[in-house]
């Protein structure tokens, strides 16, 4: 079982803060683990995104999964511009 590093002693050393880290990534799931790209240890916003698509949990994401994420970005960046140009005037 892992143990979590005090506050005070992941301050003092590099090391400390391994520690820590390896313990952060002990609490991820296995699956969930696939997607710490850069791995920290938490799962940030893309991460999560892309986690939050593979809702059979196979670790890794369909073509018609990449499909459906690539068309969300697309729309969003279509709401961004035509807001933007109600703003601008």
């Amino acid at each position: 079982a892992a143990v979590k590093a005090s506050p005070v002693a992941s301050r003092k050393a590099p090391q400390s803060q391994l520690a820590n880290k390896q313990y952060k990534n002990n609490r991820l799931t296995k699956i969930s683990k696939n997607y710490d790209f850069d791995g920290d240890g938490v799962l940030n916003e893309a991460e999560l995104a892309m986690r939050r698509l593979d809702t059979s949990n196979r670790g890794y994401l369909t073509n018609q999964e990449i499909y459906a994420l690539t068309r969300e970005q697309i729309a969003a960046k279509e709401r961004a511009r035509h807001l933007k140009k109600l703003i601008a005037g």
